[in-house]
């Protein structure tokens, strides 16, 4: 018998299977982590209010998208000094209003400050 050949055969059967251990270990582990993620998604009420689902076709036609920084600056046009004066000007009043509110206090959690309308 050839020692050296024996000892690479059993280096090579040990690295394979580390190998395949490894992947193995890797799905799973994935798999264990997206179970996770899909628990915290339906708990957390996040799965009954996205209307990307199949079931949700009808309501999201219904959806009103009141963008009110897309409708005051549009999204293409002309870079002059007049529109960079347009978007200071709107960059500086949005600015102002985050500015406003206290990050430690529960105004940014208030319905005005999250745009909820009563």
């Amino acid at each position: 018998m050839n020692p050296p050949i024996d000892e690479e055969k059993n280096s090579y059967r040990v690295s394979k299977s580390r190998f395949v251990t490894m992947l193995v270990l890797s799905i799973t582990i994935s798999l264990m982590l997206v179970g996770v993620a899909m628990w915290l998604y339906n708990i957390s009420g996040a799965a009954q209010v996205d209307l990307s689902r199949p079931g949700y076709r009808d309501v999201r036609g219904g959806v009103v998208n009141e963008d009110a920084i897309g409708k005051a600056f549009p999204s293409s046009g002309p870079i002059n000094s007049s529109t960079l004066g347009d978007f200071r000007e709107l960059f500086d009043k949005t600015s102002d209003q985050i500015r406003a509110y206290d990050s430690f206090g529960g105004d940014p959690l208030s319905d005005q400050a999250l745009g909820i309308k009563e």
